[in-house]
């Protein structure tokens, strides 16, 4: 994200850096991007449902260096949206049966008004 704090008008978007320093591919690695909200609600990319009861995730294959993933397209914040302090969007990458992260989990913190 662009920034930590937005305000109407603000331009926004999210995007997920992975960096693999091994030659070697990586594959079937599952790729989650979680907004978390405080609640105990969750919503998960790339179809945002929301947890519980649901969950959602990428499949992908860390090709060696760095791979950027377009999560949030460009957008203005908009007014009247609200104010929304200490969100969340966590970054995590984990074996095919959900019980072993791979790398290291990442978190965005960020508030808007």
């Amino acid at each position: 994200m662009p920034s930590h704090y937005f305000k109407a008008g603000d331009t926004c978007w999210l995007k997920a850096t992975i960096f693999n320093p091994f030659p070697a591919v990586i594959k079937g690695v599952y790729f989650f991007v979680i907004l978390d909200i405080n609640t105990g609600d969750y919503w998960f990319y790339p179809s945002w449902v929301h947890y519980p009861p649901n969950y959602d995730y990428v499949v992908v294959d860390i090709q060696w260096g760095s791979t950027t993933y377009n999560i949030i397209s460009p957008f203005k914040w908009p007014a009247n949206s609200g104010r929304g302090r200490n969100f969340k969007f966590w970054a995590i990458l984990t074996d095919d049966t959900i019980s072993k992260v791979i790398g290291k989990m990442d978190v965005w913190h960020f508030s808007f008004e």
